[in-house]
Formats: C-alpha cells, sequence, structure tokens
C-alpha cells in the first residue's frame, strides 16, 4: 500500500454523476494526484484499471471504479503500480 506522501495532493472526492448509467449503486471515488502520473502507462493499463481522466482548473483528476477490487485501498495499489512520481516538490 502506498502513503499519502507518494499520492502528490492527494484528496478523495465521490461524485454519484459520475456513475455510467450501465453501472448502477457503483461507487466511483475520484483521486487528485496531480501531474505526476504517467498517462502513457495508465493508457496500456486501461483494462486492468478502469478510469476516467478530468482536466478541472488545471489539475488532473482520474475516477477508479472500486468495484473491480473491493475497496478503495485495493484500487489503490493498482494504481501505484503505474504511476511514476516526479523528483521535484
Amino acid at each position: 500500500m502506498i502513503n499519502s506522501t507518494q499520492i502528490y495532493a492527494s484528496t478523495i472526492y465521490y461524485f454519484k454523476e459520475d456513475i455510467p448509467p450501465n453501472i448502477k449503486y457503483q461507487t466511483i471515488y475520484r483521486i487528485k494526484i496531480g501531474a505526476f502520473l504517467n498517462l502513457k502507462n495508465a493508457n496500456k493499463r486501461k483494462e486492468a484499471l478502469p478510469y476516467k481522466s478530468y482536466i478541472l482548473k488545471g489539475k488532473r483528476y482520474f475516477s477508479l471504479y472500486i468495484g473491480e477490487y473491493g475497496s478503495l485501498s485495493e484500487a489503490i495499489e493498482h494504481l501505484s503500480d503505474i504511476k511514476k512520481i516526479s523528483p521535484k516538490a
């Protein structure tokens, strides 16, 4: 499990309106991770880690559909497999 310092400016949100119509009563978390996620690697893992990306006020956001993993912590563990941490603060 990655710790909170490894997710840049990590903030977790819940947005019911983001749920696709074919997923009923699915809990979706949106995680703000700044610009440090490697999007190319994320696209390679799209089937393994379903997500939608958003650009809001210059920040990059991702939604994790955690139902596939059973818990938010398990979904974040999968996220850590594809993210790259920038050495810059």
